[in-house]
């Protein structure tokens, strides 16, 4: 009776990961998981600070702002 039951995986990956990792053992799998999300996160990081540093290049320098009599100042 055993050997017509299917086997099923309690787990789906993507197919894509599926092609990478299926025949990964679990503590493999743990492992690479473990490099990816560190990847993932300097990943993030690393476009963020981009992308400001982007937008900076395009934005036009504030002007400066004219100085004040100290007197002037005191009443701010």
């Amino acid at each position: 009776m055993k050997d017509k039951e299917k086997k099923y995986s309690r787990v789906q990956l993507e197919p894509e990961l599926e092609q990478i990792a299926g025949l990964w053992p679990a503590n493999k799998r743990l492992d690479v998981a473990r490099k990816l999300k560190r990847w993932a996160h300097q990943l993030q990081v690393s476009g963020r600070i981009m992308l400001r540093d982007a937008a900076a290049a395009r934005a036009p320098r504030p002007t400066t702002v004219p100085s004040l009599c100290p007197k002037k100042a005191a009443l701010n």
